[in-house]
């Protein structure tokens, strides 16, 4: 009996010490959980921001077309300016406007428009994409896209010549046909497809890493729920395994103890009966006793009496 009683508090430590193991692990995934979550929102971030920055090199580029071409139809300094201001953004000269990458010239275009966002940092679109973490092979990307992109503002540059040499013949009547025409040239249409071809292998390069990278953060977020639960489950396994050890050592335990109680009572009892035997067999030999003095004694009164 005691060996199996000292079997079983083997069991009980092991099975306390697998609790305390599983409880561990199980703060341990849910931590690195957290961490991985916040890792997984990370990535996600890089992603819109990475495309945010992309979509910043496109616009601009749709928008420099634009400008150009409204002021080459129109001969509106404004236009110009606009041209202007936008190329200053990109390159860091002029201050960057909050939320660039939403709707922003349209608002400035009617008479008297007036900007939808306040002004920000001043920094070029070249150091936004340094400062994200592109690969090189992106970089290379973004960098002829915009080495693109500045030859064409070089051919715009010179459409604006004709423009400012044209002098419109009525107020209201302003039309430079062979800028307008240099504008939708075949030359001109061509290196705005290789800018939007550059833009779009970026677009391929950056989407398949942020993707591939996020798909590991949440593959490796779900893993570490995984083992939480896991882990989790396994505590709970081992406390109830632990409770059921526990319950069965007590419940052995008061066995043993009626049953000790039960045998020291027997004993007892025997033993009371035992001296009551004695006691008995005690009386009954003074009993014997006793007669056997007072007979004596008659026996030794009757001899005196008969003399």
């Amino acid at each position: 009996m005691r060996q199996e009683t000292k079997q079983q508090f083997k069991q009980i430590d092991w099975s306390a010490i697998l609790a305390l193991l599983c409880a561990l692990l199980a703060a341990v995934f849910v931590y690195l959980s957290y961490f991985t979550l916040a890792e997984r929102q990370a990535a996600s971030d890089r992603r819109y921001e990475s495309f945010l920055l992309a979509e910043q090199m496109r616009l601009s580029s749709d928008q420099l077309t634009l400008m150009a071409r409204a002021y080459a139809a129109t001969g509106n300094p404004k236009f110009l300016q606009f041209y202007n201001q936008i190329l200053d953004i990109r390159n860091g000269i002029q201050p960057r406007p909050e939320n660039y990458h939403r709707v922003y010239w349209d608002f400035l275009m009617p008479h008297q428009g007036l900007p939808p966002f306040p002004n920000g940092q001043t920094i070029s679109l070249q150091k936004l994409f340094d400062k994200n973490g592109f690969t090189e092979q992106e970089l290379q990307q973004l960098r002829a896209a915009q080495a693109s992109s500045d030859q064409l503002a070089e051919l715009e540059k010179n459409v604006f010549k004709l423009v400012a040499q044209n002098k419109p013949k009525e107020a209201g009547d302003y039309v430079t046909p062979a800028a307008v025409k240099q504008l939708y040239s075949e030359t001109y249409l061509q290196a705005k497809s290789q800018i939007m071809s550059r833009i779009n292998d970026f677009y391929h390069l950056q989407e398949t890493r942020n993707n591939s990278r996020v798909t590991y953060a949440v593959t490796k977020n779900k893993l570490m729920i995984v083992f939480s639960v896991l882990s989790f489950f396994g505590l709970i396994i081992s406390l109830i395994f632990n409770f059921k050890l526990r319950t069965r050592l007590s419940a052995q335990f008061i066995s043993d103890l009626q049953k000790e109680v039960t045998e020291q009572t027997d004993i007892i009892i025997e033993k009371n009966q035992e001296l009551t035997h004695a006691f008995d067999l005690m009386a009954k030999a003074q009993k014997n006793l006793i007669e056997s003095e007072k007979n004596g004694f008659l026996r030794c009164f009757s001899r005196w009496g008969g003399a």
